[in-house]
């Protein structure tokens, strides 16, 4: 008994650099709307019918933030909003790197880990607002103050907490006005906010040396803008891609491309989640009517899970190692 007692030996152990295995996964991660279309599965998988980008192009006071080095993520943004709320188990898997609740759930398209942080792309801090709570992630534990590098990161109850809302006001400006969302009381939603990574970040990030500006982010806006329509074949509840950019000094983004289904109905959006629902393989054929800005497209969709030939190539390219 004396002896287990004892102090058996000196904490030591493998520990991962949360920053290092983050800049991996960019290496192997491509840029550009894979972004976007990550942020998109996952509005999906939580039931989105909208969708909305915005390249935020404003800059935000900096007099009340946490941190002074908080203070260097007030300028430009990407946005994502879409209308689910964040979950228990939403929460709890954005915090697991490559390791995600839904991996084991056949009927899920996206999923928070390895894809969503390809936004590290474009951001040292990405943070998101949803319900009554607001996140910031901070994986250098460079820009929020007293961040746990087990933990890295912070959350606010913003309703549980107003003394933290008011005192760091400025932190929340990014989100004030941005698709309905206040200050104080619980969001209906979930809106992204992206800092864009600035050119002075970019020289010391451990990250990326990759720096971005409103003006940068152009030609990644129009790209999604050309392929909303598209996406809205492959998803199963959202029904609205919007692309907006906001000018600095305006009170409101600008709407700039829409892609919506028209003529939803109940039974087409039974239909289009149907194949994930019945026994494999399951299949739904029916039409889609999408307006595309000022086009309108007509689609036939056949939709199916497992089954036949599919199965058997999926089996095939697992074998190969090609992860299908």
């Amino acid at each position: 008994a004396a002896t287990m007692s004892q102090s058996f030996g000196d904490d030591f152990g493998q520990r991962i650099d949360l920053a290092v295995r983050i800049r991996e996964i960019l290496r192997n991660y491509p840029e550009g709307t894979s972004i976007v279309k990550e942020l998109v599965q996952n509005a999906d998988d939580a039931g989105a019918r909208t969708v909305a980008i915005c390249v935020d192009a404003r800059r935000h006071a900096a007099r009340s933030c946490a941190s002074a080095a908080a203070e260097e993520l007030q300028g430009p943004a990407l946005l994502c909003y879409n209308d689910a709320l964040f979950r228990e188990a939403d929460f709890a898997s954005i915090q697991r790197l490559g390791d995600s609740a839904k991996r084991s759930d056949a009927t899920k398209t996206g999923r928070f880990g390895i894809g969503f942080n390809s936004v590290y792309h474009l951001t040292e801090v990405p943070s998101f607002a949803s319900g009554s709570k607001v996140v910031w992630f901070d994986p250098q534990c460079a820009f929020l103050p007293d961040v746990d590098p087990r933990n890295p990161g912070k959350m606010v109850d913003i309703v549980k907490k107003p003394d933290v809302l008011r005192s760091s006001a400025d932190m929340f400006a990014g989100f004030d006005g941005a698709f309905g969302w206040t200050g104080g009381e619980s969001y209906a939603g979930t809106l992204f906010r992206l800092p864009l990574r600035t050119e002075d970040q970019a020289k010391t990030s451990k990250l990326s040396d990759r720096h971005h500006t409103a003006a940068s982010l152009a030609p990644l806006l129009g790209d999604v803008a050309a392929q909303a329509a598209e996406m809205l074949l492959f998803l199963k509840a959202v029904e609205r891609v919007a692309v907006y950019k906001w000018a600095p000094g305006a009170q409101k983004p600008e709407l700039v491309h829409e892609a919506a289904i028209r003529d939803v109905t109940p039974q087409l959006r039974h239909l289009r989640a149907a194949p994930l629902r019945g026994p494999a393989p399951a299949t739904a054929d029916f039409a889609l009517d999408v307006a595309d800005g000022s086009d309108r497209q007509s689609w036939v969709v056949r939709g199916q899970m497992g089954g036949e030939t599919a199965s058997a190539l999926a089996a095939r390219a697992a074998a190969r190692g090609d992860k299908l």
